[in-house]
């Protein structure tokens, strides 16, 4: 199982120019073609067809199985450890994307982002692939809101955070380097983005967080921590992701407030590669020792979706959406194999996602408002 390796995306002076990544439109991003097999078995099957990709809406009746025979069983191995998401007795949707507890209305007024790098959107991918700016564009179009200026779509290279908070109706709070510690203790990202001058006005909240809270459990391990201060890490981390996703779900919101927040994927395809990813390798991290920290960062994802069936929100499955999509995607012995030509849906950080990858999260996101 690899380890969820989160390198903090921290601001850079802007003294370069970025090679942008731009989306390629030319195929659905759900169609993983060439070779199938056995998910971490022989590659000895005939060609993937892309209907039989489990990413892909199974139907209209949501799965009424286990989780992993349901959703992954066509290119996960049953060696994958996968956290105890059954004992959280949550409702997966038909296109095991990601949860169903909320009935998202057609007539939201505003929408914000929340969280880390991820959310913001980060370089070498151009701004318009990034997940954020695809949802927005479609968002406004859908729900008649106003769209944003030009300006919010980016990110400052020397704060890491937005340009503009607020444009159109819609707002961003995320930045680059964000973790859980930012959303309501430490800094006030959740009450910037949801006032409670606004809070009249039907509101949907988009957050990614967690991932940097790893990489601060990786730094306190390669300095010397031991298991009990790095599991109190943990502990905090999950606490803190609970605490805001509570706040917002049980605040008095007039007009009405719906939560989808994502689980943290991982770039190795759950083969411990580390390696994989030469970014990884360059800065120090391919040799990194993850067993306990792995192990921690599963059992942190069965609590993100107890947290989303506590408090009624929606959780996407971000975490088994992109594992056969990382850095040993097409590799037919690791524990999440999608055919031979899976794409990589990870940029050369390790860590974000490629345009490919923001359009696979803009497509959960909207699955999931719209089951």
């Amino acid at each position: 199982m690899g380890l969820l390796l989160t390198l903090a995306c921290s601001p850079v002076e802007n003294t370069f120019e970025v090679a942008v990544d731009k989306p390629d439109r030319s195929s659905p991003i759900w169609e993983d073609t060439g070779d199938d097999g056995e998910p971490g078995g022989s590659d000895d099957s005939e060609t993937d067809d892309p209907d039989d990709d489990p990413l892909d809406d199974t139907g209209d009746e949501p799965p009424s199985g286990d989780i992993y025979s349901d959703c992954f069983a066509s290119f996960m191995s049953p060696d994958y450890p996968l956290p105890d998401y059954d004992q959280a007795g949550a409702r997966i949707g038909s296109h095991c994307l990601g949860t169903d507890h909320q009935d998202i209305p057609d007539d939201i007024e505003r929408v914000v982002f929340i969280g880390d790098s991820v959310t913001l959107g980060s370089p070498p991918t151009a701004s318009e692939a990034w997940y954020r700016n695809v949802l927005a564009e479609t968002l406004a179009e859908r729900y008649g809101l106003e769209k944003p200026e030009w300006l919010w779509q980016q990110a400052d290279l020397i704060s890491g955070k937005p340009y503009e908070t607020f444009s159109g109706d819609f707002g961003v709070c995320a930045k680059w380097g964000g973790r859980t510690d930012d959303l309501m203790r430490d800094n006030s990202q959740v009450l910037d983005c949801l006032p409670e001058s606004d809070r009249d006005l039907s509101t949907l909240v988009v957050m990614t967080s967690g991932g940097n809270d790893v990489f601060k459990a990786i730094q306190a391990q390669m300095e010397g921590a031991g298991e009990a201060e790095i599991e109190a890490k943990y502990e905090e981390w999950v606490e803190l992701m609970e605490g805001a996703v509570t706040w917002i779900a049980g605040e008095d919101f007039p007009g009405g407030v719906y939560v989808i927040f994502a689980n943290v994927y991982e770039y190795s395809d759950g083969t411990m590669d580390l390696g994989s990813c030469p970014g990884a390798d360059m800065v120090g991290y391919g040799d990194v020792d993850s067993a306990f920290i792995d192990e921690l960062t599963r059992r942190a994802m069965g609590d993100y979706l107890a947290l989303a069936v506590d408090t009624q929100t929606d959780m996407l499955l971000l975490r088994e959406g992109f594992c056969g999509h990382g850095y040993n995607a097409g590799d037919s012995s690791a524990p999440c194999y999608r055919g031979s030509s899976a794409a990589t849906w990870f940029d050369d950080t390790c860590i974000h996602p490629n345009a490919s990858g923001h359009a696979a999260i803009a497509e959960m996101v909207l699955s999931v408002i719209d089951e």
